[in-house]
């Protein structure tokens, strides 16, 4: 595998690593926001 390839790779493995964090991130954010919503429109009724 020559130089420039595998800083590619890596950039690409680093960039794909960024990119599951934030989703991960967005996900449990949204996550807990449904559960909030939902906690509170049935304690509500």
């Amino acid at each position: 595998m020559t130089r420039p390839a595998r800083q590619r790779f890596w950039s690409g493995l680093l960039a794909l690593w960024l990119a599951f964090c934030l989703t991960s991130l967005w996900w449990a954010e949204a996550r807990s926001a449904t559960r909030l919503t939902l906690c509170s429109s049935v304690a509500r009724k």
